[in-house]
């Protein structure tokens, strides 16, 4: 974890690499003022890195990019979440990284994948809000990463009064740290200095709609046809989680095949 929280490192071992950079003249990132948001591009880690040597450059930045292979060694995923590190699994959608240096606020959104924030340099303020108060949150439904049209550190009470009645869930991440996002859960993120995170997306609800229909022997509406369920079926997994329902639906298989004969008979 230490490693990281080294420009020089970063640079040494994967300063080659590209990334993507957002760039705004504000410290908040995405609210509906577009003027905020100048633009999204592409470069070389190295010379994400060059951007705070500048004196005169007063943009922010902010830095995404997927997990890099080179420094795999340098961290692990918590061992609590089953199977994360066996790419046979189809629900780790996203593995990737998150830096950024100055302070920053995102826009209060919710995702339809669980997720988990593993912080490895600075801090940050997450609040968190359920989805059941995502009318009081004035959600954008259009959009897959529903947007709240709130901006939270300047809220306009006549334009959305309802968000004065909202009752958030606040944690401060720290180096070590690790936060589990619920899907469809509202949160923003805000950091006031160096930050660096692994970001993980995961598509868990499937996993568990499918192990359910299995659970309750539904094996008639259990959608074969999907690559979901053949690959947790066919893929020659280590992960207990896998395992667990591979030999649930056998179970129910066998036990159907009897109440089959049973019938004949």
């Amino acid at each position: 974890m230490e490693l990281w929280q080294s420009d020089t490192y970063l640079e040494k071992f994967v300063g080659n690499s590209q990334v993507t950079v957002q760039q705004t003249l504000s410290s908040e990132f995405g609210f509906a003022d577009e003027s905020m948001f100048l633009r999204k591009e592409h470069m070389l880690m190295k010379d994400y890195l060059e951007l705070y040597k500048d004196p005169d450059n007063n943009h922010m930045y902010y830095m995404s990019a997927d997990i890099w292979p080179e420094l795999s060694e340098d961290y692990h995923m918590p061992s609590y979440v089953p199977c994360l590190n066996d790419e046979k699994v189809p629900y780790a959608n996203h593995v990737g990284v998150s830096m950024s240096y100055e302070s920053h606020t995102f826009p209060l959104i919710n995702e339809p994948d669980d997720s988990l924030i593993i912080m490895l340099d600075g801090y940050k303020r997450v609040l968190l809000y359920p989805p059941q108060q995502g009318d009081m949150l004035y959600e954008d439904r259009t959009q897959e990463s529903r947007a709240s049209g709130v901006n939270i550190a300047d809220p306009d009470y006549v334009k959305h009064p309802l968000f004065q009645y909202v009752t958030p869930h606040e944690v401060i991440l720290g180096p070590g740290d690790v936060l589990y996002i619920p899907a469809f859960w509202f949160h923003v993120l805000e950091s006031s200095c160096r930050t660096v995170a692994i970001d993980v997306f995961m598509d868990l609800h499937n996993v568990v709609s499918v192990m359910n229909q299995v659970h309750k022997a539904d094996l008639e509406l259990l959608p074969k046809s999907s690559d979901m369920v053949e690959m947790l079926l066919s893929e020659q997994s280590q992960c207990p989680l896998i395992n667990k329902l591979r030999n649930d639906v056998e179970m129910w298989k066998e036990k159907a095949r009897r109440n089959e004969e049973q019938r004949g008979d």
